[in-house]
Parts: structure tokens; C-alpha cells; sequence
């Protein structure tokens, strides 16, 4: 129990309980199902009040349900990629796009990436070395890479269609587009 809580309902003070229950919502045409969403149970009147730093949480859990619903990547798997990759939120925010709080807000389901963004961070999970890429043109100052940059890439892409390979057997936890699967 919690003693120092008052439920909002019948005020009786120490009488909430945490809970967890599930819930479907709409999404698209259809809903997803999500389970772990925080309550409290007063015992004194049977309310099930949520308090607003459970109502982030939830939103969380909701918000991933529905971008895996949609087949992009979760706020954890966004943390992973991004921490992978050795880059700040606020550097992801920079280099890949949205500004300086978007990967926060993404790994914290405030926010839903958009596809192009989910795209590109998958592209770095097997293409790390494109993250230096980017911070280069950041630092000189540059838009567009020069041809000798194309070169490499194009020189190094049989290197790193092993590295798919095995991303695809299964020897690591990233999740690649269907279009790699039949490429790699």
C-alpha cells in the first residue's frame, strides 16, 4: 500500500494499491493490445486512478505498441541503435535529424519517428561508419559528400553485406527492412 497517496475519488488517504492491467486501442484500421499499463486500486472505494507519472509510462508503452504495430523500431531499440552508434541524443538529433530533443523524445515515446528516420537508423546499424560520414560533413561544413566518398562506400558495400548476413542469421538483435532480406 501506499500511505501516502489520496485517492482522488473518495479521499481516503493509504488506501491505493499499484496495479497493472491491459488494455486494446485503436490503431489504423484495427488495435493493438497492450499489457504492463500502470494503475492504483483504492481498496476503500474500488477507483483505479492513474497519476501522471504513471500516464507517461503508459503512454510509452502504447506509443511502442503501435510503432511495432507499424513495423518501426521501439524507443529501447532506438536507445540501443543510437548508444551503438556512440552518438548523444542531442548529436542524433543533429546528424540524422529532428534537432537537438527528438531522439529523447523518441526514446521516451513522446514522440513517433517518422519512416524515413526508422529507415536511416536501421541503414547505420549495418553501415556504422556512415555516422562519421555525417560528423564530417558537420564539421567542414559541407552538404554533400564529394565523389571520393561515394567511391567508398561503394568499395566497402561487398564487406558489408557479411556483416548483414549475419545480422540476419540471427547473431545480433537488430531488426533490418524485408527489402535486405532478399538483397544480403
Amino acid at each position: 500500500m501506499n500511505h501516502e497517496l489520496e485517492c482522488p475519488n473518495c479521499d481516503a488517504i493509504g488506501t491505493l494499491t499499484p496495479s497493472l492491467y491491459a488494455s486494446d486501442f485503436k490503431h489504423g484500421n484495427g488495435s493493438v493490445h497492450v499489457v504492463g499499463l500502470e494503475c492504483f486500486i483504492c481498496s476503500q472505494c474500488g477507483a483505479d486512478p492513474v497519476f501522471a507519472d504513471q500516464a507517461r509510462r503508459n503512454h510509452a508503452r502504447i506509443t511502442d505498441a503501435r510503432r511495432r504495430a507499424e513495423g518501426l523500431l521501439t524507443g529501447a531499440e532506438i536507445r540501443a541503435l543510437r548508444e551503438g552508434l556512440g552518438m548523444t541524443q542531442a548529436e542524433a538529433g543533429e546528424l540524422i535529424g529532428g534537432g537537438p530533443m527528438a531522439f529523447s523524445k523518441y526514446e521516451r515515446g513522446e514522440v513517433t519517428q517518422s519512416a524515413g528516420i526508422d529507415n536511416f537508423l536501421r541503414v547505420l546499424a549495418v553501415y556504422p561508419f556512415i555516422v562519421d560520414t555525417l560528423r564530417g560533413w558537420q564539421t567542414n561544413g559541407s552538404a554533400a559528400p564529394g565523389a571520393g566518398e561515394y567511391q567508398t562506400v561503394a568499395q566497402t558495400a561487398p564487406v558489408r553485406r557479411s556483416v548483414a548476413r549475419r545480422l540476419l542469421a540471427g547473431t545480433h538483435n537488430v531488426i533490418l527492412p524485408d527489402c535486405w532480406k532478399t538483397a544480403a
